[in-house]
């Protein structure tokens, strides 16, 4: 059970991590400046939210719960992020290539992003204590 788990977690962090590093992109930046949002970013935002889906799903087979706790929180908070992403690029479709989005609608969102940094590390801990526990305790 040891090694299916291992394999469940480290295919959901090969998946999540790409979206830690999306959001610590727009973390570095003042505002949201639309040039951000491509065409490139809006095709790996629809790999990304397949790829953690399914590697979502093999931590729903595999558990135990706190560390599909953490997870499900990962990926409901990346396909939020994958949202954006796709209304940054619909807004920069239709706007003056000048126009930024609503700053305090991008702050809010931003500091909601945080907290993927958080479930991440809580998906990290409670993994290995997951791992370490060879049911005899």
């Amino acid at each position: 059970m040891r090694e299916v788990r291992r394999t469940a977690y480290r295919g959901f962090l090969a998946a999540a991590e790409p979206v830690e590093e999306i959001v610590a992109n727009f973390h570095c930046l003042s505002g949201v400046p639309l040039h951000l949002f491509t065409p490139g970013l809006v095709r790996r935002s629809e790999e990304l939210k397949q790829s953690l889906d399914c590697a979502w799903r093999e931590v729903v087979l595999n558990g135990p719960v706190e560390v599909l706790e953490h997870a499900t929180a990962v990926k409901e908070m990346a396909l939020d992020l994958f949202t954006f992403v796709k209304d940054g690029a619909r807004h920069l479709e239709r706007s003056a290539p000048s126009d930024e989005f609503d700053v305090e609608a991008v702050d809010a969102f931003l500091e909601s992003t945080r907290a993927i940094e958080d479930e991440m590390s809580g998906f990290r801990r409670q993994a290995a204590e997951a791992l370490l526990d060879d049911g005899t305790g």
